[in-house]
């Protein structure tokens, strides 16, 4: 298993060290270096929270605490979601889809409320609030408010006992509100950012992270700007935590920040990956090579990822095809480039085609497929051809393609599965029932295509067929020995068993949040928004 460790998704301040929860793990920091990375079956952790020595975590599935030098795991109830944790000074409060549960170092999982969505709890290690949607409530007790004018998603901080808010929408993004009996608004922020993502109290001051602004901090009545913190957290922070003398910040896509005696650091905890958010991944020359969405191509040598192409390579490669020899890439932009294991050629539609800009790329016995805007294109480099769609495709561009032995297959939005002959230009929608869908990955079988769909249906797409479902967005189709068909969906993995897909258990592959599949000759490796995953054999 591979995740990333080196971005936080929430930080717990203990003392003068720190627990990270991240996509790779939880990560205790002592003295500035990583000493400690506990992994469990969730993999990507929302939160983090601390009672005294003791510390645990929330993911989408499962609570991990530890307690007595010994850790521990439960899984969350069947159909719940994970969210958001705090601390009370005896136990902890889970935010989760459906309320909050109340979790007990020696018992587990205890008392649960349902009232609605929670994201995020606001406390001060004694006073507890759930922001719910429509809701607050203050726990242990029943007492509830409803928030203040400005829209949710709501973040929080208690300062002083008092419960402080901002909400991420409405008509006044950057309000921010105090609750002492009723609804107070609090000097409005004088940045320019679109709202706040992030918010801490500090022992005589109140500190918000403010998307695309950076950080500020209220003292009385003034706001100011926080000395300039790093482009990463003045971006988009996920969570400001305040520590004697100075201030923790964790950027979504930028790593872990200590302020202290007015200088920013930053602090490593080991990475795994480069970064999440896997979009394809392929089997070029023996080696596996995987497309992420902000950090370029990776390669697997032995077991590290190493970043491929320099300043040569794609900047925002998005899917891949082995073909001729070569490793195409799709740009996020449609552009289209190879890889030949040293050196790379860009733009290869650029001067080439009418319509440069594609939207899916397979390999055929013949050359490459692309699917374009209104415009499939066959072929290789210097000898592309193009099959202009005729009316009523003229705009369709392709999500995916595929290739059935004799014919493209370009899955599209609302127009289904379009086949198209590379020699004739003929073009028909696809039998079956894949049509009215957007079809959003593909598989093909002897000749025969399966589709899987945003809607989360899977069909084969011939006369006669039936559609299955799989019950969330597909994102990958494959075929595995010992499995035979494997769909990759965004709620984890199934594989198909006679007339139906039977839900793989496998908390790893659940936690990565799947978005592709690659069968090799001796393992199944599957890339999400929050790593990379080999698996060897069958699980049941």
């Amino acid at each position: 298993m591979w995740a990333p460790t080196d971005t936080a998704a929430d930080l717990a301040p203990l003392g003068p060290n720190l627990w990270a929860a991240t996509a790779g793990g939880l990560v205790q920091v002592v003295d500035g270096k990583a000493s400690e990375q506990v992994r469990s079956p969730e993999i990507a952790w929302r939160a983090i929270a601390i009672v005294g020595d003791s510390v645990a975590a929330v993911g989408a599935r499962n609570v991990t605490w530890k307690a007595g030098g010994a850790w521990r795991s439960e899984a969350l109830p069947s159909g719940i979601e994970g969210h958001s944790i705090a601390s009370d000074g005896k136990g902890w409060w889970v935010g989760t889809s459906a309320g909050v549960i109340r979790l007990n170092s020696s018992s587990g999982l205890l008392e649960r409320r349902d009232f609605g969505p929670v994201r995020r709890i606001a406390s001060d290690g004694v006073e507890v609030w759930a922001l719910g949607e429509e809701r607050f409530h203050h726990l242990p007790s029943v007492d509830t408010q409803p928030p203040p004018r400005s829209s949710g998603p709501w973040v929080g901080c208690v300062r002083s006992g008092r419960l402080v808010v901002a909400g991420a929408g409405g008509d006044q993004p950057l309000a921010v509100w105090e609750w002492s009996g009723m609804w107070r608004q609090l000097p409005g922020i004088p940045g320019t950012g679109s709202h706040i993502t992030a918010m801490a109290a500090g022992s005589n001051s109140l500190m918000v992270a403010v998307a695309q602004d950076g950080l500020w901090q209220l003292s009385g009545k003034r706001w100011t700007r926080i000395t300039a913190a790093p482009d990463a957290l003045s971006s988009d922070a996920a969570t400001i935590r305040p520590i004697k003398g100075g201030l923790l910040g964790a950027a979504r896509s930028g790593g872990v920040w200590r302020l202290s005696s007015h200088k920013w650091e930053r602090i490593s905890l080991g990475s795994d990956l480069p970064t999440a958010n896997i979009q394809a991944m392929a089997d070029y020359q023996g080696v596996v090579y995987a497309s992420t969405f902000d950090r370029g191509l990776l390669r697997l040598e032995g077991e590290a990822w190493k970043p491929v192409g320099g300043a040569d390579g794609p900047k925002s490669p998005r899917q891949l095809a082995v073909c001729d020899g070569l490793l195409f890439v799709r740009e996020t932009d449609g552009t289209l480039s190879s890889f030949d294991g040293a050196a790379w050629e860009r733009n290869l539609l650029r001067h080439q085609v009418r319509r440069p800009w594609i939207g899916g790329i397979c390999a055929t016995p013949f050359g490459l497929a692309l699917g374009g805007n209104g415009v499939v294109i066959t072929g290789l480099p210097g000898a592309w051809k193009e099959s202009v769609l005729p009316t009523p495709w003229k705009g369709v561009t392709a999500s995916c393609v595929g290739w059935t032995g004799h014919e493209v297959a370009m899955g599209t939005g609302k127009d289904g599965l379009l086949l198209v002959n590379p020699e004739t230009g003929a073009t028909r929608v696809a039998p079956g029932g894949s049509a009215d869908t957007w079809v959003t990955a593909l598989l093909e079988q002897n000749g025969e295509i399966t589709a899987g769909t945003a809607g989360g249906r899977i069909a084969d797409a011939r006369q006669g067929s039936h559609e299955l479902v799989v019950g969330a967005p597909v994102t990958g189709l494959t075929t595995f020995s010992g499995w035979g068909s494997v769909a990759a969906t965004r709620d984890g993995l199934y594989v198909r068993e006679a007339d139906s897909w039977v839900r793989l258990a496998c908390p790893e592959a659940d936690s990565l949040e799947p978005q592709c599949l690659l069968a090799t000759s001796n393992a199944l490796w599957v890339g999400g928004r929050h790593g990379i995953l080999k698996m060897s054999r069958p699980r049941s």
